[in-house]
């Protein structure tokens, strides 16, 4: 999901959820234990990336998911708009009010629409983070495969 995606994360999250975990039930003691000790330290807290959508425009909720273009995108705009806003003060005259508009739009944007769906973006990366490792330890029958993708099955 970046910030130029603008439809909602798929609403049947719960739903693949369940059938992770339905999998997970599946696997023997030995692989429970692996797959546990690869997702439990990499899985992500919607309140922290929630909380880390107010960073300033750094983009720091990107770090937390290792989203490392958008956190580029956030940063340079960041950086853009301190720049632009320093030449004013020390210059006395906007330079750039075109780009400084535009960097505080997209800053503006992004805040908000990932500090609104933050817990949909952070259980759409935990769901994918589960359903590789899963598919890395046991790989999945087909008909589960297009489940958890959010394809029919046949």
């Amino acid at each position: 999901m970046s910030i130029f995606d603008l439809e909602l994360p798929k609403k049947d999250l719960d739903h693949l959820e369940d059938q992770l975990r339905l999998h997970v039930g599946h696997l023997s003691e030995e692989s429970k234990k692996r797959y546990y000790a690869i997702v439990k330290p990499r899985i992500r807290d919607p309140d922290t990336y929630a909380v880390l959508c107010w960073s300033l425009g750094l983009g720091l909720h990107h770090v937390y998911l290792r989203r490392w273009w958008s956190f580029a995108l956030d940063l340079a705009t960041s950086v853009g708009i301190y720049l632009i806003l320093i030449l004013w003060m020390i210059r006395g005259e906007l330079s750039f009010p075109i780009l400084l508009v535009l960097g505080l739009v997209l800053n503006i944007f992004d805040t908000f629409y990932h500090a609104i769906l933050s817990q949909r973006i952070v259980q759409e990366h935990n769901i994918r983070l589960c359903q590789s490792t899963l598919e890395s330890l046991a790989p999945p029958t087909t008909a589960l495969r297009g489940r958890l993708e959010g394809r029919p099955t046949a």
